[in-house]
């Protein structure tokens, strides 16, 4: 597959931020699509800064990205450390300590990349709902999505779904999940192997707060590597 270069990366993400996708609040539930042949993510890097509008009180997005950059660019190729979604937000993403799956962080705006999704080339971000997770119900459909890479490089996805799961039961970490769009049952396992499938997709995950339940539920956003 061919390298595309900054020029080209840089028009793409112009036309796409210009287009209106649906709101995934407004969609009907949809499960992933089918994913063709496995593909390498690395030939969708390219090393240049994107620039695009940010309605926020926050620094402006030149800023914040130049912020990311400086701060998070560690050599290494294969690590994400950053994301950025137009309009939601420029975050960090940290490392799980070693042996320790299930963790996730709690500080404000940052990102966690699971190891699970590590060990097939796929990518999973997580975040609790109490912090950046919130803003993960407002993902749009085709919503283009930016990875920075340790090396400075960005893989470009676009949202392809999301999923609601409901926690049958809330106190155990390990317990079965209903998906609320098909009603079938997933042990922890299954969906793990579900959502990391070798395919190089993109998945946040986050926990649904909901009747006074931290863990009522879970949320599943699924993006996959654009390649043209």
């Amino acid at each position: 597959m061919k390298r595309l270069n900054g020029f080209i990366i840089f028009t793409l993400i112009l036309a796409v931020f210009s287009n209106q996708p649906k709101r995934i609040v407004d969609a009907a539930p949809i499960e992933s699509r089918m994913q063709g042949d496995a593909v390498d993510p690395i030939e969708y890097q390219v090393f240049v800064p994107i620039l695009f509008n940010n309605a926020s009180n926050e620094p402006s997005p030149e800023v914040q990205i130049e912020n990311l950059l400086n701060t998070q660019i560690n050599g290494n190729p294969s690590e994400v450390v950053g994301a950025i979604v137009e309009g939601l937000f420029i975050s960090p993403v940290v490392q799980q300590p070693a042996n320790e799956m299930g963790w996730v962080s709690d500080a404000y705006n940052t990102l966690t990349s699971l190891q699970t999704a590590r060990q097939t080339g796929d990518i999973g971000l997580a975040a609790v709902q109490q912090q950046l997770g919130e803003k993960f119900f407002a993902f749009d459909l085709g919503q283009t999505i930016l990875i920075l890479m340790g090396d400075g490089a960005f893989l470009i996805f676009q949202v392809d779904s999301a999923i609601q799961f409901q926690t049958i039961d809330p106190e155990n970490p390990s317990s079965d999940l209903i998906n609320l769009n098909t009603n079938e049952v997933y042990t922890i396992n299954a969906l793990e192997q579900y959502l990391y499938n070798g395919s190089n997709r993109l998945v946040f995950q986050t926990n649904i707060i909901r009747d006074g339940i931290d863990q009522w539920g879970r949320l599943i956003v699924i993006a996959t590597p654009v390649t043209d």
